[in-house]
């Protein structure tokens, strides 16, 4: 990925867990910016669904980390954190009151400041 932010993985009081755009690209191991272009159409609508790059490369990845963990009953932020450490990502995890713990430090990154 060429564009380093945080990747946040957020809860929402719902109780569903949403990603921003950082958080997806580092799940499917691809730039940001393909991420950003696929969740909306022309007119800013959402899309229904992902580009087959997008699709290969979480399957890639999917496959890639349970080779190297030896696990296929696979936990969301776990595989995150293990892609953060690999790919040089900040990762936070952002409870549904907006307290915020890192999971992996970035280069740099400040993941306590508020977005």
């Amino acid at each position: 990925m060429t564009e380093h932010g945080t990747a946040v993985l957020r809860l929402q009081p719902d109780g569903e867990v949403h990603m921003n755009d950082q958080c997806a690209a580092l799940m499917f191991g691809v730039d940001v910016s393909i991420i950003k272009r696929s969740v909306t159409d022309n007119d800013g609508r959402v899309a229904g669904s992902l580009p087959p790059l997008v699709v290969r490369n979480g399957i890639r990845r999917r496959k890639e980390y349970e080779a190297m963990t030896g696990t296929t009953d696979i936990d969301l932020s776990d595989a995150l954190a293990y892609w953060a450490r690999l790919d040089g990502v900040e990762l936070v995890y952002e409870d549904d009151n907006g307290k915020r713990v890192v999971l992996v430090q970035g280069p740099g990154g400040d993941a306590t400041r508020p977005h």
